[in-house]
């Protein structure tokens, strides 16, 4: 695993729907912001080549999923989903909600600077947090060594162990 965020992407794409007030608020995107961005077409190219062969985190990934499968044939996978680990590793939270999982992160996390100005609900912030978030579990349980599976299909007995 690479040590932190060292290359990002980050745009904005046009939607064929228009914006939901809620969504808007949750988010904060407006279709103001949405009226000259590129379409998903158009960044077709940069986003396979990105996410191709690699190993992607998100926080209850359903949602990173069903947006990609837009294109059939393009399977990206495997998926490290941060909230079904947070669940495994610590079921006695109270809320594995992303922004609860902040505590467990590595300090890197909030001062990092592309994430300036952003806040949780943005794209790039919650992915950031996703990745952080594990990033902190394999190195405080010394997984460097074992197999991605752990991450995969995570475990509740194997991760208890771990812990003690």
């Amino acid at each position: 695993m690479k040590e932190g965020i060292t290359d990002h992407f980050i745009s904005y794409i046009k939607p064929k729907k228009k914006v939901m007030w809620q969504a808007s608020r949750i988010h904060g995107i407006t279709a103001k912001d949405l009226a000259d961005a590129p379409s998903f077409m158009m960044l077709w190219e940069n986003v396979r080549d990105s996410l191709s062969n690699r190993v992607l985190i998100a926080h209850s990934c359903g949602t990173e999923k069903r947006f990609l499968r837009a294109f059939p044939g393009q399977k990206f996978e495997p998926w490290v989903d941060s909230l079904t680990l947070s669940k495994a590793v610590m079921p006695e939270l109270p809320s594995h909600k992303l922004g609860s999982l902040l505590p467990f992160m590595s300090e890197e996390f909030s001062s990092h600077p592309i994430l300036e100005g952003r806040q949780w609900h943005d794209a790039l912030y919650d992915a950031a947090a996703s990745f952080y978030f594990v990033h902190t579990l394999v190195a405080k349980l010394n997984l460097y060594q074992q197999p991605t599976s752990l991450l995969l299909n995570p475990n509740t007995q194997k991760y208890h162990s771990l812990r003690h």
